[in-house]
């Protein structure tokens, strides 16, 4: 196990990366209250349920889904 304050490489990242259980983790996500979606407070109780046994890079991943879930770009056109 690395120290906190060690640098991962690239290939090392990959790896733990692979061994993410994706599926579960966005079920996570997908499952979380509606109102997860508009109150960041409410997203935060919901997620601590969950998160207090993941490790940086599951808490980093349902970061990022949460994020590709539910963020829309208003763009004019």
């Amino acid at each position: 196990m690395k120290e906190e304050d060690e640098i991962y490489t690239s290939y090392e990242h990959e790896k733990i990366l692979e061994k993410l259980d994706k599926n579960k983790l966005q079920e996570i996500v997908k499952k979380g209250p509606k109102r997860t979606k508009t109150k960041l407070k409410d997203l935060i109780i919901y997620l601590r349920k969950w998160t207090d046994e993941m490790n940086e890079f599951e808490k980093a991943y349902i970061i990022f889904y949460w994020l590709h879930e539910n963020i829309e770009y208003d763009i004019a056109q």
